[in-house]
């Protein structure tokens, strides 16, 4: 587009790897819009991006992942994961893990809330928007 001399505003979706899009873009990607499905990992301003800082800085550095949108949803889900496991009970099934993940109809991971209402898996509605900054940075 830059290239045609044009300048639209692009916003695209986190299903992207956050990291490698942006490295793929370079310069590119200056002004791009990104709408993110978990909070700005960089800032621990929530108990979950708390917890998620906290738990990088106990693992031996070589093993821990850098901070990211794509490492932090992963914490996210397997948080989430093992709330399920912890719910579904010591005598674990597939129907009662799917039952104790069905219950989940209000539940706070420490800031970010799962909602699941009978066959809606949807889980949950969080969107943040971010913007590229000219130094490859996601800004909010």
């Amino acid at each position: 587009m830059k290239s045609l001399g044009l300048r639209p505003q692009f916003f695209t979706l986190s299903n992207v790897n956050s990291d490698e899009f942006v490295k793929a873009l370079g310069e590119d990607g200056r002004g791009v819009g990104v709408a993110h499905v978990v909070p700005y990992p960089w800032r621990a301003v929530s108990p979950l991006v708390r917890e998620f800082h906290h738990v990088i800085r106990e693992m031996p550095a070589a093993e821990a992942p850098p901070i990211s949108y794509s490492s932090f949803e992963g914490f996210v889900a397997a948080k989430l994961l093992v709330d399920g496991l912890r719910r579904a009970g010591p005598n674990l099934t597939r129907a009662n893990f799917a039952a104790a993940m069905e219950a989940m109809q209000e539940h706070d991971l420490g800031g970010m809330f799962i909602r699941q209402k009978g066959a809606d898996h949807t889980g949950s509605d969080f969107v943040e928007l971010t913007m590229i900054s000219r130094d490859g940075k996601y800004i909010r």
